[in-house]
């Protein structure tokens, strides 16, 4: 098992990013740059995966899907199994790192599709993302109305194995990124929803 620690970030935290990577000396961090002349680059030196993608809250799902799909295309990551994904948060970030979530995954029974928080259904929210937004966007003001499943809690951090990782590509990809911000706000929803559609349902890492 090889798993590769992704972290999602933005632009006004770059003043972060150095420290971040220096207490995750294996990880990766990521986020959008939406006038990148590429669909990403990755700087190998200095660990970095830019994205050509909306950088703001509501690009959340856009940056997630570039990152799985750069992921699996740059032949650096050929050999990786699995990603966890986990935000910048810094007090989740000092109790987390590679070898932790490789034991994690080993302890849990290396599911395809796993989380340190999974939460029902029948517990949507759908104005979180109120005050989280970019003036002016569409999901400034707009309720998610979509469907919900059981879902990996992404602020808490959640596992995909890469045949995850490849039916989530077959869904969204580069050529049709524009069009996620029609559909879906929550990142981690929309992978739950995603990964639905091929029976592959959350299970709660055991720490």
């Amino acid at each position: 098992m090889n798993v590769l620690v992704t972290i999602v970030s933005c632009e006004k935290h770059r003043s972060k990013w150095n420290d971040i990577l220096v207490r995750n000396p294996k990880a990766i961090l990521f986020y959008g740059n939406p006038d990148l002349e590429e669909n990403y680059h990755y700087d190998e030196e200095t660990r970095i995966l830019t994205l050509r993608c909306n950088d703001y809250y509501e690009g959340l799902p856009e940056t997630m899907i570039a990152m799985i799909n750069a992921v699996l295309q740059l032949p650096l990551f050929a050999n990786i199994t699995h990603i966890f994904k986990i935000d910048d948060n810094d007090m989740i970030m000092k109790t987390l790192n590679t070898e932790y979530i490789n034991k994690v995954i080993h302890r849990t029974g290396n599911q395809h599709y796993m989380g340190f928080n999974v939460i029902s259904s029948d517990k949507p929210c759908r104005s979180w993302h109120f005050e989280k937004c970019s003036p002016g966007s569409y999901w400034e003001h707009n309720l998610y109305n979509g469907p919900y499943v059981n879902w990996s809690d992404g602020g808490k951090g959640y596992v995909l194995s890469r045949h995850s990782m490849e039916k989530i590509s077959t869904t969204y990809h580069f050529k049709n990124l524009q069009s996620i911000k029609k559909y879906h706000i929550y990142e981690d929803v929309m992978i739950a929803l995603i990964l639905k559609k091929h029976n592959i349902y959350p299970t709660q890492l055991k720490r």
